[in-house]
């Protein structure tokens, strides 16, 4: 039986290459005190910094954080000690030879004091040997391009949305996932003829909230504890289901309401405001 022995360039320091990193897993670490110690910072207002710790055997790594910025980062052994402020939502991880994440979406809220796990995939130059006869190329397409793949419960480095197989013939399950949408999964089944191609599509787990305040705007918007804003205010992707609202304004009674975000869809939310103020006369 004949073998093909050939080289899959899964990233390399070529700069003729396409280059692509992305996150295999990302959790909070509750029993972890790190950002509570010494080793914690704070940020610009006096409060404890969040800790992200991104496990990578790599070095040179530059991170850019959303508008919050961030307190600096400390390289570990195995790991990167990344400071942010609680309420962070963005990172773009850069390096000189392995490429850009752009926009990772933290699928957690950011708290104060706490540390998360960021399990960062950079992938590597390998080797692999496959039979010449008895496999088949699976070419599965994502959307949005960031989604992750799993290939028989395997996770599937992908470029561009776009992830290519060799696999022997027969089904294989496959799954997609990615946060804020709903994840998607099936089987395939791969014979000797041409190459199976998928594109997966995966529907929106979320929508948007606009809130606006009468009988005066400018009101401070608060969406489950965390101030976002001020009237008239439009979300950024909030998790379909339930989520408070509240606004505040001086002179006026604070208002709040519990509302349903659907898959999607933009809600409209009109909050009215109760003066909290009287007029006193004086006659003499």
């Amino acid at each position: 039986m004949k073998f093909l022995l050939f080289v899959i360039l899964v990233m390399s320091v070529s700069l003729a290459e396409a280059q692509q990193l992305s996150v295999k897993s990302f959790r909070k670490l509750e029993n972890d005190l790190s950002a509570r110690g010494s080793e914690g910072r704070t940020d610009q207002n006096g409060d404890r910094c969040a800790i992200i710790k991104i496990v990578t055997t790599e070095s040179g790594f530059d991170f850019d954080p959303d508008a919050l910025g961030s307190m600096g980062s400390i390289q570990k052994k195995g790991e990167i000690w990344l400071y942010v402020p609680y309420g962070a939502r963005r990172l773009t991880i850069r390096h000189a030879q392995l490429g850009m994440l752009r926009d990772y979406a933290y699928p957690e809220r950011i708290e104060k004091a706490c540390v998360y796990e960021l399990v960062l995939t950079t992938g590597r130059v390998r080797t692999v040997v496959e039979e010449e006869i008895g496999g088949q190329w699976l070419v599965l397409t994502t959307e949005p391009e960031e989604a992750m793949v799993y290939i028989d419960e395997v996770y599937e480095a992908g470029e561009s949305g776009r992830v290519q197989k060799f696999l022997p013939l027969g089904r294989h399950a496959y799954r997609v996932d990615y946060a804020l949408y709903h994840p998607e999964a099936g089987q395939v089944e791969l014979t000797s003829g041409e190459r199976t191609e998928l594109k997966v599509r995966l529907r929106p787990a979320f929508g948007y909230v606009e809130v606006t305040s009468e009988p005066e705007s400018g009101a401070r918007v608060l969406i489950d504890g965390e101030e976002v804003g001020e009237t008239p205010y439009r979300s950024d992707r909030l998790k379909s289901g339930e989520h408070r609202i509240e606004v505040l304004k001086a002179m006026y009674a604070p208002a709040s309401q519990m509302v349903t975000v659907t898959d999607g869809h933009t809600l409209p939310v009109g909050m009215q405001l109760s003066a909290n103020y009287g007029t006193l006369t004086f006659q003499t």
